[in-house]
């Protein structure tokens, strides 16, 4: 039996051809008297199944293109030409729309960033070339803390016009923006709760960070957040630092008389007045005010113990010139709590808190253990807030203020850039080329309102939108 095999039209070779039919058809728009024939063909084509009736099929359609030739009437008519450049305008109008809102929120991303800068130029008298300098580290620190860049520079000026120089402005700008993204606290409190510790305990910008280290550590361990603790030591810290303790010393405090209370608020206010009461026997004049000497004999006559037979002194020596820290103080009464009698404890608690609440107070006294805890804590934190700050990164916030740093360094890296300059004259020449297109096809009557119409949804005010350059 013969091999017909290779007399068998392959579904692919059907396909091709019929693909080469309907775009025959599509080119050449003026040739629709021959349309019917071609319709006749991919009739055919559908019902044949070998080869050599493909072979003629082709042969058919060789000679209607040729047929077509000769008359003249291959290629598009003018509707179909008409049509097709007004597609090509729509979309091409549809792009540069897009190119010029761009480049509209590029000029509005510079114009921050330099009106961010003039305000930096403000605070500082630093020179030139350290602008410089600043404004690309700015831009990494940004991006990496979340914040705008401008929004970064500004936070710096706000700083700078506290009296600090552009390099430690800098730094607290990136402290107290971590911070604030670690707490959920507003600048402006970030800003007044990293103030306050520097002043109370003397720290430099330079060690700042280890302020947000301590509420960061704190914050996820004990009864308050990093921003409750933040507020607790913003309004006690200058009581604290007088009465003699360190930050550490202050923070362990707090944190501890929170765990009881679970109210930082209350609790810091329970030790400024504690250690404004300690603070009332000051060892800087050299005596006591009757009511801080009285305050000195009550501590000793509550405290006498068996350990203690001369009780517990408020100062740290027998000159009575320096004044035990509250921390210490507090310490060394945990250490015979346990001794006092009912009557010594009240009498104690009534002589160091006057008439407010002693309750967190006494149960602080029965486990100082919290505040040691507390204490070690706070002096091993260092790292914690970066820790918390990657955590944060993670987040919807992070990314979306990230992208917003990004964009606004895009932004001016590229303001004075080569390939901007190619922007805008490619969206001057786009709205040129449709009002050229519109005056051309307005006579012809036939897309008048068409070419209104894309103009109308082209916004020309893009481009007038003011491009500020950089002072820098």
């Amino acid at each position: 039996m013969a091999d017909n095999s290779k007399n068998t039209l392959s579904e692919v070779d059907r396909a091709a051809f019929k693909q080469q039919l309907d775009a025959w058809k599509q080119v050449n728009s003026k040739a629709k008297l021959f349309f019917t024939r071609i319709d006749a063909i991919e009739k055919k084509l559908a019902l044949i199944d070998d080869a050599g009736s493909l072979a003629e099929l082709q042969k058919q359609f060789r000679d209607i293109n040729a047929a077509a030739a000769s008359l003249g009437v291959t290629g598009k008519n003018l509707g179909d030409i008409f049509t097709s450049g007004v597609r090509k305008m729509l979309d091409f109008l549809h792009s540069s729309a897009l190119v010029m809102s761009s480049m509209k929120k590029m000029a509005t991303a510079v114009y921050d960033i330099d009106t961010a800068m003039t305000g930096l130029y403000k605070t500082t008298d630093e020179a030139g070339n350290k602008f410089n300098r600043f404004l690309s580290s700015a831009k990494k620190d940004a991006e990496g803390l979340g914040l705008s860049l401008s929004g970064f520079i500004n936070r710096t000026s706000a700083w700078s016009g506290r009296g600090f120089s552009l390099k430690e402005a800098e730094e607290l700008a990136r402290v107290s923006s971590l911070y604030s993204n670690i707490s959920g606290t507003g600048f402006e409190t970030a800003m007044a709760d990293i103030s306050a510790a520097m002043d109370a305990f003397n720290i430099k910008a330079d060690s700042s960070v280890s302020i947000v280290d301590k509420l960061a550590s704190l914050g996820k361990k004990y009864g308050a957040s990093a921003a409750e603790m933040g507020a607790g030591l913003n309004s006690s810290a200058s009581a604290l630092a007088m009465a003699g303790n360190s930050i550490d010393e202050s923070l362990a405090l707090i944190a501890a008389m929170t765990e009881i209370t679970h109210n930082a608020s209350e609790s810091a206010d329970a030790l400024q007045n504690l250690s404004m009461r300690i603070r009332g026997c000051s060892g800087e004049t050299g005596s006591c005010a009757d009511g801080a000497a009285e305050l000195a004999k009550k501590l000793a006559d509550f405290t006498r113990t068996s350990s203690t037979p001369g009780g517990i002194s408020l100062f740290t020596d027998d000159t009575g010139e320096d004044l035990k820290s509250t921390y210490q103080l507090l310490h060394e009464i945990s250490g015979v709590w346990k001794d006092l009698s009912e009557s010594s404890r009240a009498g104690l608690l009534e002589a160091l808190t006057g008439n407010q609440d002693n309750t967190a107070l006494s149960l602080l006294l029965s486990d100082m253990a919290l505040a040691e805890r507390a204490f070690s804590e706070s002096l091993n934190s260092g790292g914690s807030a970066y820790k918390a700050q990657e955590q944060w990164l993670g987040s919807l916030e992070a990314k979306t203020a990230q992208f917003e740093a990004a964009f606004q360094s895009l932004s001016a890296t590229l303001l004075s850039s080569d390939l901007l300059k190619f922007l805008v004259d490619l969206g001057t020449a786009g709205i040129s080329t449709a009002d050229s297109l519109a005056k051309l096809l307005t006579p012809l009557g036939t897309l008048a309102a068409v070419g209104g119409g894309v103009l109308g949804f082209q916004n020309v005010d893009y481009l007038k939108t003011p491009v500020c350059p950089l002072h820098i």
